[in-house]
């Protein structure tokens, strides 16, 4: 996620240059085509410009809320996953009388939410995770389809264990566990479900062709207004319809290991830093800092 307060120009025309400096020199060449050789079939008065841009804007504006809702979605389900960690360790720790399995509920969620971060990401989770796990769960469940979903049961079973207690107070305390684990089972779906369902192409094949046409027939209704300004005119114009749309494609996809992404290591990281000193622990890793005006 970027974080910096300046503007990175240099990412910016990365992504939009290329075609924003062939809009330019095509501006100059239909402005000195007008002005200076008199091809005057080349302005266009009738050109309904102002209510092309305007359905333009219209059309884009949506698509973006549309890109940012995703974005939005991802981070607030990312914000039920810190929640729910801290509600099960914390849950662990008043009703699981054993020192040592509270330790491992809080490393089995501490490996969960990293696995959960590296199988969006589509990385490895081993070299962070296997650190975490006793020997035994880490060579049982290498090889998993979904470790995030098996982390969870592998947490399941042995809070099961732990209230092995007859009554209702077992059923209480195992309710209390399931739903939490129920919340984090949830959230996963539906970041799952971000990361798995991309936006109709059409969001984005279709807006850059419409502005691209754009961009070409604009300078062909300011030329007669404008003259030799139609190449300023036109490109600065084209300039905010191309930022638009790559905001567009930017927020789009918030799961996929970019500078537009939810910071999901920064997360993990603050949910490792709280489980460790939940538990007590004073060693803990610092937290993840934006590097270049980037928080990742």
């Amino acid at each position: 996620m970027i974080v910096g307060l300046e503007l990175d120009w240099r990412r910016l025309l990365r992504t939009t240059g290329p075609l924003l400096v062939a809009l330019f020199a095509y501006d100059i060449v239909v402005a000195v085509a007008y002005t200076y050789l008199n091809v005057r079939w080349l302005a266009i008065d009738g050109l309904p410009v102002p209510l092309l841009g305007t359905a333009i804007g219209v059309f884009l504006a949506l698509r973006n809320n549309v890109a940012y809702a995703r974005w939005w979605e991802a981070r607030t389900l990312w914000g039920a996953v810190v929640n729910a960690s801290r509600s099960l360790v914390r849950a662990t720790l008043a009703m699981v009388p054993d020192p040592e399995v509270r330790r491992q509920i809080a490393y089995l969620q501490i490996a969960y939410v990293i696995a959960l971060r590296c199988g969006l990401r589509r990385l490895d989770p081993w070299p962070e995770v296997a650190p975490l796990l006793p020997e035994a769960t880490a060579a049982r469940l290498r090889g998993s389809a979904n470790l995030a979903t098996q982390l969870l049961a592998e947490q399941a079973r042995l809070l099961s264990v732990q209230n092995d207690e007859d009554g209702d107070s077992r059923m209480i305390r195992l309710g209390t566990f399931d739903r939490t684990l129920s919340d984090l089972s949830n959230a996963q779906g539906g970041l799952e479900r971000i990361r798995n369902t991309p936006l109709p192409r059409h969001f984005d094949h279709f807006p850059r062709f419409v502005i691209t046409a754009y961009g070409v027939l604009l300078p062909l209704g300011l030329v007669a207004g404008l003259e030799m300004l139609t190449p300023l005119g036109s490109t600065l114009i084209s300039a905010v319809f191309f930022a638009l749309d790559r905001i567009g494609v930017d927020l789009e996809t918030p799961l996929d290991n970019t500078v537009h992404d939810v910071p999901m290591t920064a997360i993990t990281r603050t949910i490792e830093i709280d489980l460790r000193q939940m538990l007590g622990e004073t060693a803990v890793p610092k937290p993840v800092t934006p590097v270049g005006g980037v928080l990742w």
